[in-house]
């Protein structure tokens, strides 16, 4: 089955609660909820990784300091 979506994802980004998710990089949106670990250069979710973006990189740790 192939789906397609004409929306953005910055479109999605600003639909989703901020403080349940976050936009890590530019093709990415990741729940809190299930980000395991993380550092400067990446979200571990399960047994898979996620970059952090150098434009996001400020903003996805101050966050993640909060939690």
């Amino acid at each position: 089955m192939c789906l397609v979506c004409r929306e953005t994802i910055t479109n999605f980004e600003e639909k989703l609660p901020s403080q349940l998710f976050i936009r890590s990089h530019r093709s990415f949106i990741v729940a809190f909820r299930k980000i395991n670990s993380y550092t400067n250069e990446f979200l571990e979710i399960k047994d898979k990784t996620v970059p952090i973006s150098r434009s996001y990189k400020e903003s996805v740790l101050d966050k993640l300091a909060d939690v």
